[in-house]
């Protein structure tokens, strides 16, 4: 028999819910596609087909409100901020594997373009992106 622990079926969560949302919070992910609801439903079955331990994962939906999508913007700017500048802490290494820190930042910045477009608001990381793109064309 198999045991899984609480980091283990984290680990699994995020990892099948990675490619249609974004971490916001401990725990918190928000969904940016459409897929990301039939993502929860599979997680949801999957954790229920566990014999022991328990696992919930649940999807909530906040009201779509201007209000509310500049709180999200906000939260995903901070996060998508240290993100760019573990990117352009990367290129600052001797010798950088431009190549992967290219390929990482693409995906990042395909990310926030969805964010932005799923969001209907600008997140604020242009500043960090350019940073991250200027330090790209020099390495």
């Amino acid at each position: 028999m198999r045991h899984y622990f609480e980091s283990d079926l984290r680990k699994l969560a995020q990892g099948l819910l990675e490619a249609s949302c974004m971490p916001l919070w401990p725990g918190v992910l928000l969904a940016l596609t459409p897929e990301a609801s039939q993502a929860v439903d599979a997680l949801q079955h999957l954790l229920g087909a566990l014999e022991a331990g328990q696992g919930a994962v649940s999807l909530l939906s906040l009201d779509h409100t201007p209000a509310n999508r500049q709180a999200l913007a906000q939260e995903l700017a901070q996060g998508f901020g240290e993100a760019l500048g573990k990117l352009q802490e990367q290129l600052g290494y001797d010798a950088p594997m431009v190549e992967k820190i290219q390929a990482k930042y693409d995906a990042l910045a395909a990310k926030i373009a969805l964010a932005e477009s799923v969001l209907g608001v600008e997140i604020d990381c242009l500043d960090a992106q350019a940073d991250v793109e200027l330090a790209l064309a020099a390495a």
